[in-house]
């Protein structure tokens, strides 16, 4: 700045006064040490800066004097300015107004849209909870109208057909809504129950007693029932796993040694000492009895297992006739996802392996008892022929002259270690 002053201020010192860190304090404390310490007298500095104040302002006189159209342009522009801000800013207050104006107009109609939602969503939910309520109640008293006792057995087993769909309806009610709370809904569950068990009950004697008597017509009822209660995979496959139980301990006994021994020595024979399952070996006297005793075993144990196979064939021949009213899915595929496979091979690979593995538990600790099997091959192979001849008869095979199928290849595979 000092550049720009006249010559003759240049000896005036401007730079203490141009610092971004004066302080006037500081400054008077400055220049009174200086005049303290005998350097100058304190009206000097006065007078010097009293003069500097003198020619600023001759300066800046001169300044606006010389300028003074510019200054004047620029005080009117900086008054349309001002005009033009007052605009602007009369404009944003407007706008500020409108805006308040809209907000309300849409705040009101959204909090009122905003709580009608709410309402509609909740009359929805009770609605539709009441809607499952009355469906619940009047499922509830179709099953009791189903469940009155009557003569005629077709008519009853039809009602409780009825009554399981009605059961299985409720259950897919109470499992997708929530009647917690609701007394009266709860106050029902148990006859549910009840009924359930009742129809349970009902449908496993129509097909126990109705494959006992071969019945097909007692058995269709019986798998209807299951079928619409959602639980006819779960109860054939029961109802199977119970004829393997039987079979299992048919076959179990029949090749025991200590239960031979036993019914020996009952049958007023002499006892076979040392005769047991894992013990020592018959004596050549007793060998022939008790060889006799094992093969009549055997012959009755085929019997059961024609017996458990002709169960199975009427069942699998009811679930393939019987079929879904809507998809026309038949019984027997539904029973197949719990299988292994289809009734049948699931029937004969199961009986084949628990045969096997009986074989070789009453021959493991025996060489008397395996060499009986191995030497009365022959007629093991016989007793499964005239197994698969009667099964053939019934028409439940297709045999060729080999009595080779699916089923035999699976069953003499378990006796295939005995041949010589």
């Amino acid at each position: 700045m000092t550049s720009n002053l006249p010559e003759s201020d240049l000896y005036i010192d401007y730079k203490a006064f141009l610092s971004n860190n004066f302080d006037p304090k500081e400054y008077a404390n400055s220049t009174v040490n200086s005049t303290s310490d005998g350097e100058g007298d304190i009206t000097i500095s006065l007078a010097k800066l009293s003069f500097s104040i003198d020619n600023l302002n001759k300066q800046l006189h001169d300044q606006v004097v010389t300028h003074f159209e510019d200054l004047i342009l620029q005080a009117a522009g900086i008054r349309d300015l001002e005009i033009v801000l007052n605009s602007v800013k009369e404009g944003i207050n407007s706008l500020n107004t409108s805006l308040d104006r809209l907000k309300t107009k849409i705040y009101t109609p959204y909090s009122q849209i905003k709580n009608y939602i709410i309402q509609l969503e909740r009359l929805q939910i009770a609605s539709d909870l009441l809607r499952k309520v009355v469906r619940f109640f009047y499922l509830a008293r179709c099953l009791e109208n189903s469940l009155i006792d009557t003569n005629n057995q077709s008519e009853k087993c039809n009602e409780y057909i009825k009554a399981a769909s009605n059961i299985s309806e409720l259950e897919t009610l109470l499992k997708d809504a929530d009647f917690e709370g609701i007394d009266l809904v709860q106050a029902q569950l148990p006859k549910i129950q009840q009924s359930k068990a009742k129809i349970s009950n009902e449908a496993l004697r129509l097909l126990t007693e109705g494959i006992d008597n071969q019945k097909e017509v007692d058995i269709s009822f019986g798998l209807q029932i299951f079928y619409e209660l959602n639980e006819i995979g779960e109860r054939v496959s029961k109802y199977v796993d119970n004829i393997f139980a039987k079979l299992l301990e048919k076959m179990k006994n029949a090749v025991d040694s200590a239960s031979i021994q036993k019914e020996i020595k009952d049958s007023g024979v002499a006892p076979m000492k040392g005769i047991r399952r894992l013990g020592s070996e018959p004596t050549a006297g007793s060998s022939t009895t008790f060889t006799s005793v094992l093969w009549k075993r055997m012959e009755a144990l085929m019997d059961n297992i024609a017996e458990s196979c002709n169960k199975i064939y009427i069942l699998e021949n009811v679930l393939a006739n019987e079929k879904d009213a809507m998809t026309q899915v038949s019984y027997l595929d539904e029973v197949a996802k719990t299988l292994d496979g289809g009734l049948i091979q699931h029937f004969w690979k199961t009986l084949s392996l628990n045969f096997e593995r009986e074989l070789k538990e009453s021959t493991k600790g025996s060489s008397f008892m395996r060499q009986s099997f191995i030497s009365g091959y022959s007629k093991l192979l016989r007793l499964f022929q005239n197994l698969f001849a009667k099964l053939e008869k019934q028409g439940y095979l297709k045999l060729d002259g080999d009595f080779q199928s699916q089923e035999t290849v699976v069953m003499l595979h378990s006796i295939s270690s005995y041949a010589s």
